[in-house]
């Protein structure tokens, strides 16, 4: 859209180009023959993080260092902040399609949103931004372990999801 390839008329999206030919032997027509393509996925990815507040790419930044999938509650721990208002906060970026919120049936699932990255190389994405010195990293991680064991510090047995993700952080 930026660059002039698709176009909205009357409600409806046109694409300026067209494709020609057969396999081996394609040519491009229009806009869509001289429009900059980028190199990588993350390239393509990178303004739809510009669609976010300071707080929302905070918000993502904390969650990607539980990786491709990540707790509002554990989240929430992490910013000393109450769940269902971390929650509410992540609804308007699952509206712009950059997360999705999960169904699980499990411990977690009573407890915590589960929220997915989408797509999930946006993570890695979120995570270069969020911690750019392994000093950092690790004290995010040291932070995702924490929270997990505040958590389940009284919960017996230990859910072993919980006990997986404290040891890998």
């Amino acid at each position: 859209e930026e660059q002039g390839l698709l176009r909205e008329v009357d409600g409806r999206w046109n694409l300026d180009g067209s494709i020609e030919g057969e396999p081996g032997s394609w040519r491009l027509r229009g806009r869509l023959a001289t429009v900059q393509a980028p190199d990588t996925l993350l390239e393509t990815l990178k303004p739809r993080l510009g669609l976010l507040d300071q707080e929302e790419q905070e918000l993502l930044k904390r969650g990607a260092f539980q990786g491709p999938r990540f707790l509002s509650l554990v989240l929430a721990r992490m910013l000393g902040r109450d769940e269902s208002e971390v929650s509410s906060r992540l609804e308007p970026i699952q509206e712009r399609r950059l997360i999705a919120f999960e169904d699980v049936d499990d411990w977690w699932g009573d407890r915590s949103d589960l929220v997915a990255f989408d797509p999930a190389v946006l993570q890695e994405l979120v995570y270069s931004r969020a911690a750019v010195s392994p000093r950092k990293r690790r004290e995010g991680h040291r932070q995702v372990a924490a929270a997990f064991e505040a958590l389940v510090e009284d919960v017996r047995p230990r859910p072993r999801q919980a006990l997986l993700a404290i040891a890998r952080h």
